[in-house]
């Protein structure tokens, strides 16, 4: 468990008043420049002396160093090693700006990877696809169309539920 002091009957007084590096804030710590090592050495012992206990190392809009690559890491194995040297926590915040588990944008640059929804409206959206054939045709051949037409349907409600529907074999015109 991270926090070891937690499983402890009380909290003892000592560490109510100093506490350790687990029981400070940790900012995020946006790197948005050119992050070299005398950078995060700096930054890193400033932000123990202003009395934080690590920092959420967060890759941001403005990076100079290509986020994943070789030199990326190697920063990011140096603050690690930094904040164990200073007595500090680290973690890193993976998103580069994006969704979780998007990397950058290297993840949904193919549009298999994509996030899929259903959207539902009343008029015909002239800028999908007429069928899936055709959306992956596009995509094959190196575009990056909007989607495709499923279904169309004709629907009745009343007071707020669906009474009646029918599946349209076309779009209506």
């Amino acid at each position: 468990m991270l926090y070891r002091k937690n499983a402890e009957k009380e909290l003892s007084r000592a560490l109510f008043e100093r506490p350790s590096s687990e029981y400070r804030g940790t900012p995020f710590w946006s790197w948005n420049c050119r992050v070299t090592k005398e950078l995060i050495t700096e930054q890193l012992e400033n932000f123990r002396k202003m009395g934080f206990g690590g920092a959420h190392l967060h890759p941001r809009t403005g990076l100079d160093v290509p986020y994943l690559s070789e030199e990326y890491f190697d920063l990011i194995r140096f603050a690690g090693e930094e904040c164990k040297r200073l007595g500090l926590l680290c973690w890193l915040y993976d998103e580069d700006r994006y969704p979780s588990g998007a990397a950058g944008g290297l993840v949904t640059e193919e549009n298999r990877f994509r996030a899929r929804w259903l959207l539902f409206t009343r008029e015909k959206k002239d800028d999908l696809c007429a069928s899936r054939a055709e959306f992956l045709a596009q995509e094959q051949a190196g575009g990056h169309p909007a989607g495709y037409f499923l279904a169309a349907y004709r629907v009745k409600t009343e007071g707020g539920r669906l009474v009646f529907w029918e599946r349209l074999s076309q779009l209506p015109e």
